[in-house]
C-alpha cells in the first residue's frame, strides 16, 4: 500500500473544501496507521469502522485514538522524520503544509474525552437537529443494479446512524464519548459540521446486502460475458 497525501488550496479549491480535504486526511492517516500497526494482530474490525465513522465511541477506542494520534506527533515534527519514520515509506506527506494541518488535527485528536457540559450539550443538540432535518442522504446508488429493490433499506441504513446517536447521547459519559474524528474539524473546530446529506455508507457498495445478488452476478453476468468473448 502506496499513499501520496498532497494538498495545496490553490485556485480551484476553496478554503472550505481545502479544510474538509485536510479533515479526511488525518482521520485516513492515523486509521492507516493503525492498521499497518496491527496487520500481524487478530483486531476487531467493527472496532475499526466505529472509530472512524460512529459519532460516539467507547471509551477503549477513544483510547487507541489517543494514542495514535500522540504516537504521530512525535513522528511528524518536520517532513523529514516523518519520511524516515516506519510509516513514510506507505504515506508521503508532500509538503510541510499538509503536514501541518494535518498535525493540527492529530494535536486536537489527541486531547482527553470532551467533559465540558456546554460542549456536550452542543454536540447532542447538534445531532438532533440533523436527525429531524429532511435534507437526506440518497443511498440507493450505492445498492447498484439492485436500486430499485433497495429503496426501504436505504432510507432505514441512512437514518440509523443519527438515530443510534441520539440514543447513545443519553447514555453515561463513561460507557460513550463524543468521537473526536467526528467532532472536530480544521473550518468548524468544536462545532459539529457534518450534515445530514452525509452518510458513513455513501462510501461502500451495498448491493451485496441483497443475498441473490451473488447468484445474478455468477450466472447470469458471467454467461453473457462469455458468449461475447
Amino acid at each position: 500500500m502506496d499513499i501520496s497525501c498532497c494538498h495545496e488550496e490553490g485556485a480551484n479549491i476553496g478554503k472550505t473544501t481545502s479544510e474538509v480535504v485536510i479533515d479526511v486526511l488525518a482521520r485516513q492517516i492515523l486509521l492507516y496507521t493503525i492498521l499497518i500497526d496491527n496487520a500481524k494482530n487478530s483486531h476487531d474490525n467493527k472496532r475499526y469502522f466505529s472509530m472512524l465513522y460512529d459519532f460516539y465511541t467507547t471509551p477503549e477506542a477513544l483510547e487507541i485514538v489517543r494514542e495514535q494520534s500522540s504516537k504521530l506527533l512525535g513522528i511528524s515534527s518536520t517532513l523529514q522524520p516523518w519520511q524516515s519514520s516506519e510509516y513514510g515509506k506507505f504515506i508521503n506527506i508532500c509538503s510541510e503544509n499538509t503536514l501541518t494541518s494535518v498535525r493540527q488535527c492529530w494535536e486536537e485528536y489527541a486531547k482527553p474525552p470532551i467533559t465540558d457540559e456546554s460542549q456536550l450539550k452542543q454536540y447532542t443538540s447538534a445531532i438532533a437537529r440533523r436527525l429531524a432535518s429532511k435534507d437526506i442522504a440518497n443511498l440507493t446508488p450505492t445498492f447498484g443494479a439492485v436500486g430499485l429493490e433497495s429503496i426501504f433499506h436505504a432510507v432505514a441504513a441512512e437514518a440509523e446512524p443519527w438515530a443510534t446517536a441520539a440514543k447513545v447521547s443519553t447514555a453515561s459519559p463513561t460507557t460513550s464519548h463524543p468521537n473526536p474524528l467526528l467532532v472536530y474539524s480544521l473550518g468548524a473546530g468544536y462545532t459539529f459540521a457534518i450534515p445530514r446529506s452525509t452518510s458513513k455508507y455513501a462510501g461502500f457498495h451495498l448491493a451485496y446486502a441483497f443475498s441473490d445478488v451473488e447468484l445474478y452476478r455468477t450466472s447470469k453476468f458471467l454467461n453473457i460475458c462469455s458468449t461475447k468473448s
